[in-house]
């Protein structure tokens, strides 16, 4: 894994990013519907997805990356928003001949409150690229996999391990924000809000500090090691 607060370091992931700009979507606003566990204190999803960003952010900071976010603050951008939004963002940035990335933040949840035995069996992660009825993102599909990938080793290594969903921690989807947007873009599920067990990590600060690391380490590996 990289080792920041290292300047050598910070100079190499900036010479790989070089030529992207990075763009983040924290999910759900912090009040919208429904996205919260259903425990005493409530969990809100964007309580999670929020701070990940912010440490996300801050590390690009740290290694002097180009980068952008789609809906900053507590409100839920509407979807369409973040469309135009990114839109924009994306032919800025290929007009500067620079390539664009995207990864949405979330943590996942099982949202019928009346089974609560099922709700409780639902847990691990994932990390979703667009895929639609035999069509998928080649490049979506790849740094997927390098995500998950750092995510797995990540988790091993500090002991909170997040089970991998479907297909070794990744899975194809036609989210929205998987569809619309311009730029090939990513999805990570990082636990269920409504698992006990995944929820204990969620609200773990040094949980949210190795998944930042872990989203960057797999971007840093896709853009370095995956010739696109």
């Amino acid at each position: 894994m990289l080792e920041l607060f290292n300047t050598m370091i910070c100079d190499m992931v900036k010479e790989v990013f070089a030529n992207h700009a990075l763009i983040s979507d924290d999910g759900h606003g912090w009040f919208t519907q429904g996205k919260r566990s259903f425990t005493d204190p409530v969990f809100y999803e964007n309580e999670f997805n929020s701070i990940l960003e912010a440490k996300l952010l801050m590390l690009w900071d740290i290694c002097g990356v180009e980068h952008y976010q789609l809906s900053p603050g507590s409100l839920d951008t509407e979807l369409n928003g973040r469309e135009q939004y990114e839109h924009n963002l994306v032919t800025d940035i290929k007009a500067r001949n620079k390539k664009a990335l995207g990864v949405s933040l979330h943590c996942d949840g099982w949202e019928d409150q009346e089974n609560l035995g099922k709700q409780n069996s639902a847990h691990g992660f994932c990390v979703y690229y667009w895929e639609r009825d035999g069509s998928f993102s080649v490049e979506g599909k790849k740094m997927a996999r390098y995500i998950a990938d750092a995510i797995i080793k990540s988790d091993t290594n500090s002991g909170h391990v997040i089970i991998p969903r479907h297909d070794n921690g990744i899975m194809g989807a036609n989210f929205f924000m998987l569809r619309e947007t311009d730029a090939p873009w990513v999805l990570v599920e990082n636990a269920f809000m409504t698992n006990d067990k995944d929820l204990r990590w969620l609200r773990s600060d040094r949980f949210r500090n190795n998944r930042a690391m872990a989203v960057l380490q797999g971007l840093y590996d896709y853009v370095k090691l995956f010739k696109h």
